[in-house]
């Protein structure tokens, strides 16, 4: 299928995903799910609002549940902007023990709070609550996790976990696997590492873009360049754009490299994104 990128940082370009694609992303999401026992002992349980359109709702969370035999509960986007409190009263009644939203759905979270409705959540199940597909604020995550300790006792801290991802790796290039944790640069102390402990569907390397040869050292700053069988083939009808940004290779490293056009450095084996 096509799915089309954003176009928040340009022109909106379409990127061809094959079967190999797919299934790639759902296995690689499967590895890292059954890393914690309790996935191989009951089934995946997904509550999901976001829109089919977006490759987060389509493949982390319709076609990743689909993949492991689990089920999908569905709400309309418009529900939980208008009431986003709902979004966790499903996730109570249903037992699920996946979900996701870009931090911008935590932070309205957070400013629609309600610690009695809260009270009532059994969230016991939830086993991944992802934070992704936008930059990860360090306030939005600690604001979150602090309510949730407060009100819903229930609720396991260590399922709060990010990612990583954009529309031409399916959906993610990385997330982060068991147990989640929330790790703060210890340079530039306001930034969440977007994959922790490097979890990568396949590999990243941080290359100096003027030279395109890898940073001299972890901490350095450099273009995020991905190898990975969830890499999609290129862009629809776009041989130039598909040139620049797939198909490159690395001094002494093998395979094909793709370029995000992302900038982030490694820090303690934790990536962080920086533009």
């Amino acid at each position: 299928f096509l799915q089309f990128t954003s176009g928040s940082t340009g022109s909106a370009k379409g990127v061809i995903i094959d079967h190999g694609n797919l299934a790639s992303n759902c296995c690689y999401a499967l590895a890292l799910f059954q890393q914690e026992a309790a996935f191989r002992q009951t089934e995946v349980v997904c509550t999901t609002w976001l829109p089919m359109y977006h490759d987060m709702g389509l493949v982390l969370a319709t076609c990743g549940p689909l993949f492991f035999g689990g089920q999908v509960h569905f709400m309309s986007p418009v529900d939980f902007l208008v009431d986003p409190l709902v979004w966790f009263d499903v996730m109570s009644l249903t037992k699920s023990n996946v979900s996701m939203a870009p931090n911008f759905a935590y932070n309205l979270v957070n400013r629609k709070w309600n610690s009695e409705r809260a009270k009532a959540w059994d969230l016991s199940a939830m086993r991944c609550l992802y934070n992704s597909a936008e930059p990860i604020q360090l306030s939005t995550v600690q604001g979150f996790l602090r309510r949730m300790q407060q009100d819903v006792p229930s609720f396991p801290a260590e399922a709060y976990g990010v990612g990583y991802g954009m529309a031409e790796s399916v959906a993610a290039i990385g997330i982060s696997g068991f147990p989640h944790p929330i790790i703060v640069s210890q340079r530039h102390p306001t930034m969440v590492a977007s994959v922790p402990n490097v979890a990568f569907y396949g590999f990243t390397e941080i290359v100096n873009p003027d030279t395109l040869q890898l940073v001299a050292q972890e901490g350095d700053i450099g273009e995020i360049w991905v190898r990975s069988p969830c890499i999609a083939r290129g862009y629809w009808m776009q041989t130039e754009l598909t040139t620049a940004a797939f198909h490159h290779t690395l001094p002494g490293l093998d395979g094909q490299w793709f370029r995000t056009g992302d900038l982030g450095f490694v820090e303690r084996g934790h990536l962080f994104i920086s533009g």
